[in-house]
């Protein structure tokens, strides 16, 4: 499965309503900050991997769909400082925006009907890349 227009606008929505609220807490521009890690991580990722054909999920996009994801991941996991070995540094960061903004969160993701929130949790990276090689 590669992914579609309308899961696209989705992502693009969700990471946007996300980076209204909580870019703008503060003097850091927390989502920004975040995106800018999952880019890099991505960067190095495709250039790991070498040929693998991504389709329309470019490393922007897929940047956006991590971050957002993981924000909202963040508001019922819970790591520790141990865990901190084990997980991507844009993971604590990101647990870290959901613990100090629940309430901006909230807001954001009001913006959505329960099946939208539903259709973007669901959103996995391993079947939104076109795998066939190039």
């Amino acid at each position: 499965m590669t992914i579609s227009t309308n899961q696209i606008k989705l992502i693009d929505r969700v990471y946007s309503a996300l980076a209204y609220r909580l870019d703008n807490k503060g003097n850091r521009p927390y989502m920004s900050n975040l995106f800018d890690m999952e880019r890099d991580y991505e960067k190095r990722h495709r250039a790991f991997t070498g040929r693998q054909n991504y389709g329309n999920l470019t490393m922007a996009l897929a940047a956006r769909l991590i971050s957002a994801q993981h924000v909202i991941d963040g508001l019922n996991t819970r790591y520790t400082v141990k865990d901190s070995l084990r997980v991507k540094d844009s993971v604590i960061l990101a647990q870290a925006i959901a613990e100090n903004f629940p309430d901006e969160i909230a807001q954001a993701l009001a913006e959505f009907t329960q099946d939208e929130i539903n259709e973007f949790k669901s959103l996995a990276y391993h079947e939104l890349v076109q795998s066939e090689a190039a």
